[in-house]
């Protein structure tokens, strides 16, 4: 789920809960990233 606010809203509204957004991708993203890693190995 994606939040379009963002492009037309240069500030966050919510800092801590985007932060907190933010690092959850990132972890997410390296979880799908080694999980595809280690498939093709």
């Amino acid at each position: 789920m994606r939040a379009p606010a963002r492009a037309s809203s240069p500030r966050p509204v919510f800092p801590r809960y985007d932060r907190e957004f933010h690092a959850t991708r990132v972890a997410f993203r390296a979880i799908l990233t080694g999980v595809a890693d280690g498939d093709r190995a």
